[in-house]
């Protein structure tokens, strides 16, 4: 792999800051988590833990504290 090709997706990352009011589908969210926990970790420890919440007022409060 040569230098351009590892460097190009970092050079067009972008953070995104404005998001759409809608629900993710369920079926999305479990097919991400799915394709999630089959990243590499150090030693194949798979230390993950994920948590998805749906609660809108549990999101507002997760949101006031992070």
């Amino acid at each position: 792999m040569s230098e351009n090709a590892c460097l190009e997706p970092l050079l067009k990352r972008r953070s995104v800051r404005v998001y759409e009011d809608r629900e993710v589908p369920m079926d999305l969210i479990l097919k991400v988590l799915d394709i999630a926990r089959w990243a590499p970790s150090a030693r194949n420890a798979q230390p993950w833990e994920f948590v998805v919440v749906t609660d809108r007022k549990i999101l507002e409060e997760l949101s006031k504290i992070h």
